[in-house]
């Protein structure tokens, strides 16, 4: 009987150590001192100008933190490409060996990979969103709020246009974050300005030419828009160009303090961006990995402000992409 009894230990000690020394899909480890100081980052739409805002957040701090970190992705990818992206961290994870891996968490494809990762031992970090906690094999994510992107803007458009008119909405493509933010807009629009309509929802792509010409076939199907609201980064360049061309004076709100948003306020061209903490929050997304790798626990959700940049404010983001390299 005591030699059944030890076996039986044994049998489950060998089922329960492997889980704790790699962690399952829950992330059942919750001690990684000691780990490597490295961080691979895997983000496709690696050249893109606001995924490389967040880039220079993370290579900044790793370099002040003493990181290791190197960003994988398509180079060459004009558009979203994650499954293009894989193989290229499949290489580099063959290659070196990596304390943890920081996966953008937008795409079944991208949550999936961190599944994946996760069952190899891999402490799974996010940044710009924040997936319902248990849902994934994420430890831990930073990220605005994202409905205050859209309603923020709601406020400010209603301020300026007094309840009347119409704001044309666009997206870059459809897909969870984007339609938060768009419909936190539509939602906060009606509370605030009811009178005020909003168009069907666009979509810009990633293709420059291809946006404007979308943005231009809205202003010339609806008179009544006074203002544009886009939740995608090329967004105040895109309907500034459809304003342009198509001689309307309009009122844009899009996304990210990449300078070349950040000209087009100081130009006039454009009221505002939404200062989402591209930059900021890559940065802490380190912070969040040296605590684990030193052994202290750190939270799941890791919420950063968001704020409008509109001439007021500018010159503090200018500082920013500045020290960003840009």
């Amino acid at each position: 009987m005591l030699r059944k009894h030890k076996l039986s230990i044994l049998a489950i000690l060998s089922l329960v150590i492997p889980a704790i020394l790699m962690g399952s899909s829950s992330n059942a480890a919750t001690n990684y001192k000691g780990r490597d100081k490295s961080i691979l980052f895997v983000q496709p739409m690696k050249d893109h100008p606001v995924h490389r805002l967040m880039q220079a957040g993370l290579l900044q701090e790793c370099k002040r933190l003493g990181f290791y970190c190197k960003v994988v992705g398509n180079a060459s990818a004009s558009n979203w490409d994650d499954v293009g992206t894989l193989p290229l961290v499949d290489a580099e994870l063959a290659r070196k060996k990596y304390g943890g891996v920081a996966v953008y968490p937008v795409s079944p494809v991208l949550f999936k990979y961190a599944e994946k990762l996760a069952k190899k031992g891999y402490p799974i970090m996010g940044w710009h969103a924040i997936p319902k906690q248990g849902t994934t094999s994420y430890v831990a994510s930073v990220a605005q709020l994202v409905p205050n992107a859209g309603k923020g803007p709601a406020e400010e458009i209603c301020k300026i246009h007094q309840n009347k008119g119409t704001v044309a909405i666009t997206e870059g493509s459809l897909n969870d974050e984007e339609n938060t933010k768009a419909a936190a807009f539509k939602e906060q629009l009606a509370k605030s300005c009811p009178a005020m309509k909003t168009t069907e929802i666009g979509i810009e792509g990633f293709d420059p030419t291809k946006a404007v010409a979308i943005a231009v076939g809205m202003l010339s199907a609806d008179k009544d828009i006074v203002a544009a609201y886009s939740t995608t980064g090329n967004g105040a360049q895109t309907w500034s160009q459809a304003a342009a061309q198509t001689n309307r004076k309009i009122t844009i709100i899009g996304m990210d303090y990449i300078r070349q948003n950040l000209d087009l306020i100081r130009d006039g061209k454009v009221h505002g961006v939404v200062a989402q903490p591209l930059y900021e929050e890559t940065a802490m997304m380190v912070k969040l990995y040296d605590q684990l790798f030193k052994g202290q626990k750190v939270k799941y959700s890791n919420i950063l402000p968001s704020v409008i940049v509109t001439k007021a404010n500018l010159d503090k983001y200018y500082k920013i992409v500045d020290a960003a390299g840009q």
